[in-house]
């Protein structure tokens, strides 16, 4: 629950509360994410790739996929808030 809710203050902060929602399933996919939890706190953070304004809204795997790239420069930009925020502890 701390890493969640450190997750949501991040994305509030970076990308805006309407931006940032906790989803209302379980997912994980195909990911090994929950190995890594098992000996380091943290939580899995999606970030949305989907721009219907671009046509870019097709699912993974989708012969048709193609990320918004604006979704690469989001990502990097909460990981580093995660770090800046971590380093003040």
């Amino acid at each position: 629950d701390e890493w969640v809710d450190r997750a949501l203050r991040v994305g509030e902060k970076m990308l805006g509360k309407e931006n940032t929602v906790i989803m209302p399933y379980a997912a994980m996919g195909g990911e090994d994410f929950a190995w890594y939890l098992e000996r380091i706190p943290g939580c899995l953070v999606f970030v949305g790739a989907r721009n219907k304004k671009t046509g870019k809204f097709w699912p993974h795997h989708h012969e048709c996929f193609d990320v918004d790239e604006q979704a690469l420069v989001n990502g990097a930009a909460l990981l580093a808030q995660f770090a800046l925020d971590a380093g003040k502890e």
